[in-house]
């Protein structure tokens, strides 16, 4: 076989490169599907929308510790009977919440930024503000 080749040196240099073209596609491929992957996983496979949100969630370390989002904006967070707090929310660019507390006591943040991602009936939060401050909640109804 490899007789053949030496009689058709040019056939062996167009399969050659033939096969490094084949090999070149093959190969930008995987690293575009590989890509894509890597992005679709980073937000959790979609954004977050305000819809999705809505409602009652309960924080997986403390179950009676309750953050509720209402549809007009609205929202509470605490424990019923013993401190609640009430604030205004938003989604931004399908991944980043915002609450904003207008009675927020001194010291503590008024305008909060979290990153929010939902999988199932799982919503985690991680602070834009403060690192390493992440709570993931459980829905409710």
């Amino acid at each position: 076989m490899m007789e053949g080749f030496q009689i058709f040196p040019k056939f062996r240099k167009v399969v050659h490169l033939k096969m490094s073209k084949k090999l070149v596609a093959l190969v930008l491929a995987v690293v575009m599907l590989g890509s894509v992957a890597v992005l679709v996983g980073c937000n959790g496979g979609g954004s977050v929308t305000e819809a999705d949100v809505v409602g009652s969630w309960s924080w997986v370390e403390a179950p009676m510790y309750l953050y509720t989002f209402n549809a007009d904006g609205t929202g509470t967070r605490g424990v019923e009977g013993i401190e609640v707090e009430s604030f205004t929310w938003s989604i931004r660019g399908g991944d980043r919440l915002n609450i904003n507390r207008d009675e927020a006591p001194a010291g503590e943040l008024a305008n909060e930024e979290w990153n929010i991602n939902i999988e199932g009936d799982n919503l985690t939060i991680d602070s834009r503000q403060v690192p390493g401050l992440e709570f993931t909640y459980v829905r409710v109804d």
